[in-house]
């Protein structure tokens, strides 16, 4: 009898503890009743699944604030459990979320919820072509979520790079280059998931950055302008042998700058011309069509966002007493052009386009020609991005120059990649140059390399 006393004692004194628990709870739920008059801004438990949606990774905190010690870094498509999310809605990097209580290993703390996904497929990896420097050479690479994965190139190559990366499925390819020293020692190529294949050699040298396409049943594309000793020329590989001029032109004048291939169709991009003038075209399938411009113009690039043509381009404004022209660069949305903005230097040079929703991203860089040993030169690289014509300098402060040299874009952010040098000013004086991207045309991320030339999402 003694021992069921102490056993009711025990039990009485428990539910007198919770009923206290009970009321204490009760009591702040009141408090903040009567705080707020909203019962949605109460802590909210929840029971749920998320991923990590930050290529640079998810601070975890102590506390639900920016001022929380950090306890760790959540990886990009981490999955993480959801245990609390407070109501209050903040915005940060200019994303608006709540603050959330998650979960992963042994790993407990808040994050901010704006880089959360409820869904996997809205994750997408970062892939960057390029190069870095190794022993004194510069070496092809690429980038995945920045970690740089060489690719194999023949060990008596003085110097490779990677200038364009693309998906197809899920195969990756990359277009570069190898050989050296010099221009007319580069060999075309590309890598298929990581596979090297070699192009039919070319007599002259490779003048511009190369073309990487890839249709349907597995065709590989590549392109370029090919310098040759009285003239230039566009140059086509499939599958690494040069394919027949295009009917509607002779590659080995300056009318072809650009070749893609959208959904099975065959784009080139360039120029026609008449007795009279020059125009921009674009070719679909050998179908002509030139776009408008004030003066002579060029086109040098085309993409398919949302059943939309873009097409690059720019034309002819006027001269200084140098003899240099000055240029403005411009995109055609199926058939209407926009013009970017040019700031006070002699040219702007746009290397790439994307699109999310209705806002347009360019990328590229202006600069200064100048005359200078009896040579022309680019003076004062800038790099910089355009929002629909509108011009944004990101150039980084105490640096030399400066290139955006490519774009992607997400459902949510934009990257631009590009190089920076700190020593040196000039374009053609490379060494000292950082591979680099920038997220938003803000933050600049630095890169385990030499020069990043092409991005792409995936």
């Amino acid at each position: 009898m003694k021992h069921l006393r102490m056993i009711f004692g025990c039990i009485s004194v428990i539910i007198f503890i919770s009923a206290i628990n009970i009321s204490c709870e009760k009591n702040k739920i009141s408090r903040r009743l009567l705080e707020t008059g909203n019962l949605s801004e109460l802590p909210v438990t929840v029971n749920n699944t998320k991923y990590v949606n930050s290529r640079e990774g998810l601070r975890v905190r102590t506390e639900p604030s920016l001022w929380g010690d950090k306890i760790s870094l959540f990886p990009h498509r981490t999955k993480v459990s959801i245990i609390e999310v407070r109501p209050e809605i903040v915005i940060i990097d200019n994303i608006s979320g709540n603050w959330e209580l998650v979960e992963a290993g042994d790993i407990k703390g808040w994050v901010f919820g704006g880089y959360l996904s409820e869904n996997p497929n809205d994750l997408f990896d970062m892939y960057i072509a390029g190069s870095y420097i190794d022993q004194g050479k510069v070496q092809a690479c690429y980038w995945k979520n920045g970690e740089r994965i060489p690719l194999p190139v023949p060990e008596n190559a003085e110097s490779s790079r990677a200038e364009k990366i693309i998906f197809s499925g899920d195969t990756m390819y990359i277009a570069g280059v190898h050989g050296g020293p010099y221009l007319w020692g580069f060999v075309p190529c590309y890598w298929k998931d990581g596979i090297r294949f070699d192009v039919t050699e070319i007599s002259g040298w490779i003048y511009k950055q190369l073309h990487l396409s890839v249709n349907n049943t597995g065709d590989v594309y590549l392109s370029t302008r090919v310098e040759y000793e009285m003239s230039s020329g566009f140059t086509v590989w499939k599958n690494g042998v040069i394919i027949a001029e295009p009917s509607f032109g002779n590659p080995r004048n300056f009318g072809i700058d650009g070749f893609d291939i959208i959904d099975d169709d065959i784009y080139y991009t360039g120029i026609s011309s008449n007795s009279t003038s020059s125009s921009a075209t674009y070719w679909k399938n050998g179908d002509s069509k030139e776009l408008s411009a004030p003066s002579r113009s060029w086109a040098f690039g085309i993409n398919k966002f949302d059943e939309r043509t873009y097409v690059l381009g720019a034309y002819y404004t006027d001269y200084n007493r140098d003899g240099i022209y000055f240029y403005v660069n411009c995109y055609w949305k199926d058939g209407m052009r926009t013009d970017l903005e040019r700031k006070k230097y002699s040219s702007d040079d746009c290397t790439g386009i994307s699109v999310i929703g209705d806002d347009v991203y360019c990328s590229g860089y202006d600069s200064m020609y100048v005359h200078e040993n009896n040579g022309l030169y680019h003076k004062d690289i800038r790099a910089c991005y355009w929002k629909n014509g509108k011009y944004t300098d990101i150039h980084p402060r105490g640096t030399k120059k400066s290139v955006a040299q490519g774009i992607a874009s997400d459902k949510r952010d934009f990257i631009l990649v590009g190089w920076y040098n700190s020593v040196n000013e000039e374009f053609e004086d490379e060494e000292g140059d950082q591979a680099c991207y920038w997220i938003n045309g803000n933050e600049r991320i630095d890169l385990a390399g030499f020069h990043a030339y092409s991005i792409c999402m995936k």
